[in-house]
């Protein structure tokens, strides 16, 4: 068995995968003997084969996975998740890419310690990717986390993004079911959540590991997704591996610092987003009514001129941080 596992999978975006394995190629060379690349490709119709054999003679190790039919997203995730024979597995999106040297630096990490899940930092760009844009900050390094529910509540919503979170198969329940978001747009949280929750020791890389296409990705409501599908799969976790203090603490962290800029993004990008089937408003106000950020900080965003629900966001998110910092500093102090 390996110590680590990449799997990518991919659909149709050949483009975006040659960029992708190009970042990935010269650094598997210094580890291969660590490390899997699994890509398993969704029955693309693009010139996604062309790209994983020119990528094969270069790495003949590689497990090119073929399916016969398109399985759907949700389930070619799964299939990567399960088709990872190595301790840490990492599902890399298709459309992301590795810095320069950080494979190596992982594999340090990894091989440090025996953590539930690593979390990795990115760095964000549109259009063409170049690499002089990006600060991968080699000053900094990572944060090991003893206590799971503080490490939760900093990754937070980022527990659905895939290409961040390494996950630690050997210390996975065998009784977990993977799949059981499946259909959700957020079937990785079957085994990032559990992951978070049945284990303790967890590593925070604050380095930029790797780069994330903006608006790169489609095809579903995003406030569905990320509203209505995200917090009932949260709830199941409420006092069930998440103390209610932690689960409180997450919702207003979500309505204070990250749901008002996606409706700010949405807003500002309607050729990008659509979100002409989703009522934004009856949305968050069937989950969040009662929760006074929601009128303070998701009202405003929806409803006032993107101009002066930014100013208006932007102030409010820095008295948050503050007032979080307090009551987190207070409620360590009562602990004692």
């Amino acid at each position: 068995m390996k110590l680590f596992t990449i799997a990518i999978p991919t659909f149709n975006r050949a483009k975006c995968l040659d960029l992708c394995l190009s970042q990935f190629s010269p650094q598997l060379h210094e580890c291969e003997t660590e490390v899997d690349l699994i890509i398993s490709d969704n029955c693309s119709t693009d010139e996604t084969q062309d790209i994983v054999s020119k990528y094969l003679k270069i790495h003949p190790n590689i497990r090119y996975i073929r399916n016969s039919c398109n399985i759907g997203p949700d389930e070619n995730f799964i299939q990567c998740y399960k088709e990872a024979d190595s301790k840490y597995v990492l599902i890399f999106g298709d459309d992301d890419v590795i810095h320069d040297h950080a494979l190596k630096y992982l594999l340090d990490v990894i091989r440090s310690d025996d953590f539930g899940s690593v979390f990795l930092s990115v760095t964000a760009f549109s259009g063409e990717f170049n690499k002089k844009d990006h600060n991968t900050r080699p000053d900094k390094g990572y944060v090991v986390y003893n206590d799971n529910q503080e490490y939760i509540y900093r990754v937070y919503i980022d527990s659905t993004f895939i290409s961040s979170n390494i996950i630690n198969k050997s210390l996975m329940p065998s009784s977990i079911n993977i799949g059981a978001y499946s259909g959700t747009n957020l079937v990785q949280l079957g085994w990032t959540l559990p992951a978070y929750i049945y284990n303790q020791k967890h590593a925070y890389i604050e380095r930029p590991i790797l780069a994330a296409k903006t608006f790169n990705s489609g095809g579903f409501r995003f406030f569905h997704v990320f509203v209505t599908n995200f917090m009932a799969i949260l709830s199941t976790y409420k006092n069930n591996g998440l103390s209610l203090q932690l689960y409180n603490r997450i919702i207003n962290k979500l309505l204070a610092q990250f749901y008002p800029g996606r409706i700010l993004n949405i807003r500002l990008n309607k050729e990008v987003y659509d979100d002409s089937n989703e009522n934004i408003f009856q949305i968050f106000h069937d989950k969040f009514s009662k929760n006074i950020l929601f009128w303070l900080y998701i009202v405003p965003a929806i409803y006032l001129p993107p101009g002066i629900a930014k100013f208006t966001l932007k102030w409010g998110k820095s008295i948050h941080k503050r007032y979080t910092k307090v009551q987190g500093l207070l409620q360590r102090k009562l602990s004692f």
